[in-house]
């Protein structure tokens, strides 16, 4: 499936139980990457006392906005892979607050069998991220076009 609209990328998360009960969708397509959006719900609550979002939320949540674009960014060059995570590192740079988080995502570099992606959270600023991500990805033919 061609990953070249919000629509279809959404579907391509809908299809993975957990992301569809964590609510991720992708909001928008931008020039490098994706914008996308979990909205809080309180069993994402991690240290009620502050309240904060677990970090274990934000990390799945940001592991699953870099694949999908690591997806949509293989499909603009006519690839159908899947992304398939190498490694991943994680900088919680603040607590997030018991709201919803957005995640701006930047394709660092798509090649044929790697790609490097960065993911940003944060909430009602961007300029104030909650949490960063790097990760590269393994690109491996999807199974169904062989």
């Amino acid at each position: 499936m061609a990953m070249d609209t919000v629509e279809t990328l959404n579907l391509f998360l809908q299809d993975m139980p957990f992301v569809r009960y964590m609510g991720v969708k992708v909001l928008e397509i931008a020039e490098h990457g994706l914008i996308c959006h979990m909205p809080f719900k309180k069993e994402f609550t991690g240290n009620p006392n502050l309240p904060a979002i677990h970090g274990g939320a934000i990390a799945s949540f940001l592991e699953t906005s870099a694949i999908a674009t690591a997806n949509w960014s293989a499909s603009k060059l006519g690839q159908s892979d899947v992304a398939l995570p190498v490694s991943v590192s994680f900088d919680y740079l603040r607590s997030a607050a018991t709201e919803d988080l957005f995640a701006q995502t930047h394709v660092v570099k798509q090649g044929s069998r790697l790609a490097q992606i960065t993911c940003t959270a944060y909430q009602s600023n961007p300029s104030k991220p909650v949490t960063s991500l790097h990760a590269s990805f393994l690109m491996s033919r999807n199974a169904a076009d062989s």
